[in-house]
């Protein structure tokens, strides 16, 4: 490399380092069988935490630290302060997310897998554990990625790259090697220059949907549908889209519980409800009082500093001050978004998302007690979600049924036990579930046996 293309383009560590981005792992990753974090910083680096003993009660810290591998990965020598911009730019990660667990099919092992995903300020996208590394774009910063759910499909999987979307061919070897082709499988929006500051693919835990996602640039929202079947053509599936009445852009999107529903935050703080159809997209619900009715129960905490204790003028500019969203997420079961926002006043627009001095996290619960049609969706949701196979090595008890114990622990019935109450109905759901699988498993073992005394008395388990 030329004299003229070196510089000192490495950061100082901050004394307490920002994050901008975190995802969490699925379950099963560490020897406890808990998940892990990777947590992309303010400083463009990567890093993993999981727990140094018992996930629920021991501290989590920092396990590995990814940006050391993507040196070596590129061949730059670390301990050299002067690096080319075009090896600190691969390096300098933007994004990162993490798939759900999937069986390799021609592996033998009943481990189940997962892949990560890495995006950087050049525009390349690293897949861990996959020996690939594919350009998605040219000096395209890839500030946002999310991998859809496994479509068991002559081994194929779709993912979305921001406004593309992009084909991942996978192939299993019986030693445990993965090989990857990427392919261009559909342009979603067009090159507009605005920047995608959501991407969100609808999960659903018993597979049985299309992949779905949205999409936010600026104040306006796309929703990318396939049937994931067609094969021919230059177009294979279909894009709505609609404005948001903000002149800020999203600080984030959530699903619903079915894919119909969408939830969207701006970053100026109103909140609304979009209802998603095959044709279009229809604002339902502008939710922004309830949200900020919400954070007005933080206002201790939000709306006073320790500078405006001396005058009441003082105390009540303080409240005049507005939220702005930059977060959210939701819980398993949708019940309740979580929203990560700011506090400042109206005039004063927040787009940094390197450090701030402070940030504020609340939960909002999304639906009232008793609402019916939204407890038989649950309730048929279980009935197919609790026969999945590795169901508890997927997710967690907590993770499954924290929301739907604070979104029972209101209704009077269930106080006082009554059997038809939404918790009690819930849970006879789900003890019906267990029986009716150990049932499966007895006949299961059952007919093995039979077959095995048919053979001379040896099982084929023992075969």
């Amino acid at each position: 490399m030329g004299t003229e293309d070196v510089h000192d383009y490495r950061r100082e560590m901050l004394e307490k380092e920002s994050f901008h981005q975190v995802d969490w792992s699925p379950s099963g990753c560490t020897k406890r069988n808990s998940c892990l974090l990777i947590v992309v910083s303010g400083s463009s680096k990567v890093y993993i935490f999981g727990p140094t003993n018992d996930p629920y009660v021991s501290k989590w810290d920092k396990i590995h630290d990814l940006s050391v591998l993507l040196v070596k990965h590129y061949i730059c020598n670390e301990n050299n302060v002067t690096v080319s911009k075009k090896y600190v730019d691969k390096v300098e990660t933007m994004s990162a997310c993490w798939s759900d667990t999937f069986q390799p099919a021609l592996i033998t092992t009943s481990t189940l897998s997962s892949l990560m995903a890495t995006g950087s300020k050049n525009g390349s996208i690293v897949i861990w554990r996959i020996i690939s590394e594919f350009q998605a774009f040219d000096d395209s910063w890839v500030i946002l990625m999310d991998f859809s759910k496994w479509i068991k499909d002559n081994d194929e999987a779709h993912h979305n790259g921001c406004v593309k979307s992009f084909l991942f061919k996978l192939s299993f070897k019986s030693d445990g090697a993965i090989g990857c082709e990427v392919s261009l499988y559909e342009e979603i929006c067009g090159g507009d220059l605005r920047n995608c500051q959501s991407l969100l693919f609808y999960k659903c835990p018993y597979n049985e949907t299309a992949p779905l996602c949205a999409i936010s640039k600026g104040s306006r929202l796309f929703v990318w549908s396939t049937s994931g079947n067609s094969k021919t053509g230059n177009s294979f599936g279909t894009v709505s889209s609609l404005k948001i009445p903000s002149n800020f852009g999203t600080g984030g999107l959530v699903w619903g519980a079915s894919p119909d529903e969408l939830r969207v935050y701006t970053i100026d703080g109103k909140a609304f409800k979009v209802e998603v159809s095959s044709r279009r997209l229809k604002l339902l619900l502008d939710f922004t009082e309830a949200l900020r009715n919400q954070a007005v129960i933080f206002k201790e905490h939000c709306f006073v500093n320790e500078e405006d204790h001396d005058t009441q003028d003082n105390k009540k500019n303080n409240y005049t001050k507005d939220i702005r969203i930059y977060g959210v997420f939701t819980t398993f079961n949708c019940l309740t978004d979580f929203v990560l926002f700011q506090v400042g006043a109206s005039s004063e627009l927040y787009y940094n998302i390197a450090k701030f001095d402070e940030s504020f996290f609340f939960p909002l619960p999304m639906h009232s007690n008793n609402d019916l049609s939204l407890e038989s969706f649950l309730f048929e949701r279980f009935k197919k979600l609790i026969h999945q196979k590795q169901l508890t090595e997927s997710y967690s008890p907590s993770h499954l049924f924290w929301d739907i114990i604070i979104y029972s622990q209101n209704d009077a019935n269930t106080l006082v036990g009554e059997a038809e109450s939404f918790f009690y109905r819930f849970m006879s759901i789900l003890m019906k579930g267990y029986v009716d699988s150990s049932a499966v498993v007895e006949e299961i073992v059952a007919e093995e046996n039979t077959i095995g005394n048919n053979y001379g008395g040896h099982s084929s388990w023992d075969e």
